[in-house]
């Protein structure tokens, strides 16, 4: 199964209080970049 998950992205914020990327997907998983 191929890996789309960029395509699922539906937002993407920088949270300056802990220094982090947060990625949210259209299924309703969040991920976190340092």
């Amino acid at each position: 199964m191929k890996d789309n998950r960029m395509d699922n992205i539906v937002e993407c914020v920088y949270n300056m209080d802990n220094g982090y990327v947060e990625v949210w997907f259209t299924d309703g998983n969040m991920l976190r970049i340092k």
